[in-house]
């Protein structure tokens, strides 16, 4: 049974890259996994599980809150039950335990997943030209940025794996997730990699490790190659030129873009912050906020979009102050804990590596969240409760032993 839970893990990740609505089925089983797992363990969760798991009741708490003060019928909407995975950390955490008894199947179920962005690569290419937000490129911002997410997953265990044969995997898994990433056109993501890199780079020069860091800087260079290659073919230069053209419409006074509908949501978002500081306007009232600061005159006449294109101000906006600081309190604390794991750590070794991962997909999701409301797709959820829970679990063994 125990071998099949790798297969299970790998359906989780897959489904939740290809953004798939029944992965909540999926989820339910590793649930009843993470309980079976608790019942025949029975053993207590780690100390550092336990401030993640609390941390994530604790913003359970403040949404539900929220909710009670404006509108219950919100408990039963798409935003609401994202959250509802919060609740299951400790099963999610007892499975990740129960499935992995090693590092090396850990990593090795990362890559296998990472794949699956050369399949969704192929159906895209296949049916080129693919009108962005349309088909196989349909939700263009998530797909984009969930193919980096697998893509940077999958370079962090290029590094963690001996084997060349895994190795090569690893890379295929990268590439082809960077290339999902960049053809989606999903400016938001692009960022993620280089601050990726730059962690990476950071982290192999603290430690002295060359041979890592001169394949670091291979890989740099391969994909700079490839950009210049390429570039005719990638939607890059379009995308980053309607950037500035967006920005020079919204200096002009024609917020109608893109770019100008964010900075203009983004205004919204402050002022509607400065009317209901502390605990906001109610959850999923982004809508009512920005008629309220329109009606003052503070922006312009921009349609409805029920969010700010930004999960920070989309917080401020419905939770407050207090609201945003628990989002940011939950999502941080694995970040933390991989740091204060580094720093403490002497001598270089392979448990180093799963903290780099929860630093990589921790930034990459904050990363995200400044242009869209990632945090608000239980897709990205799961990777990250899933990523951080097992760390959190082999760090506390690794104390123990």
């Amino acid at each position: 049974m125990i071998k099949l839970m790798p297969i299970l893990a790998i359906l989780a990740l897959v489904f939740s890259g290809v953004l798939h609505r029944s992965v909540d089925a999926i989820y339910l089983l590793i649930f009843f996994v993470g309980m079976y797992a608790l019942y025949i363990k029975k053993k207590n969760l780690p100390s550092e599980l336990k401030v993640f798991y609390v941390l994530a009741l604790t913003l359970i708490f403040i949404i539900s809150s929220s909710i009670l003060m404006h509108d219950w019928h919100t408990f039963f909407q798409w935003r609401f039950t994202a959250f509802q995975l919060l609740l299951f950390i400790p099963l999610i955490g007892m499975f990740a335990s129960f499935a992995f008894n090693s590092e090396e199947i850990f990593w090795k179920t990362l890559i296998i997943s990472a794949l699956y962005s050369i399949f969704w690569l192929c159906l895209v290419l296949l049916n080129w030209p693919v009108t962005r937000d349309t088909g196989y490129l349909s939700d263009a911002i998530n797909r984009g940025n969930m193919g980096m997410l697998f893509g940077l997953m999958a370079m962090v265990s290029f590094f963690a794996l001996p084997s060349k044969v895994w190795k090569t995997l690893a890379v295929l898994g990268f590439i082809s997730g960077v290339a999902l990433s960049l053809i989606s056109g999903s400016r938001g993501g692009w960022l993620a990699l280089l601050i990726s890199m730059f962690t990476l780079t950071f982290i192999f020069y603290r430690f002295g490790k060359k041979i890592e860091f001169k394949s670091l800087v291979y890989i740099q260079l391969f994909l700079t190659i490839c950009l210049i290659v390429f570039w005719e073919e990638l939607p890059i230069q379009q995308r980053v030129d309607q950037v500035f053209v967006d920005i020079n419409n919204y200096l002009d006074g024609n917020p109608y873009s893109s770019v100008g509908y964010r900075f203009e949501l983004w205004k919204a978002s402050y002022y509607a912050f400065l009317e209901k500081p502390l605990f906001g306007w109610g959850w999923t009232n982004f809508n009512v906020a920005k008629e309220f600061v329109f009606n003052e005159g503070d922006i312009a006449a921009i349609r409805d979009f029920g969010h700010p294109h930004n999960q920070y101000f989309l917080f401020l906006v419905e939770t407050g102050l207090v609201g945003l600081l628990s989002l940011l309190a939950f999502m941080l604390w694995p970040f933390f804990v991989a740091i204060r794991y580094i720093k403490q750590t002497k001598e270089f070794n392979n448990t180093i590596y799963l903290a780099i991962l929860v630093m990589v997909v921790t930034e990459s999701i904050l990363e995200f969240s400044l242009t869209d409301d990632t945090f608000s797709q239980k897709y990205f959820i799961f990777v990250f409760i899933f990523i951080s829970s097992f760390f959190l679990f082999n760090n506390s063994k690794k104390k123990l032993a």
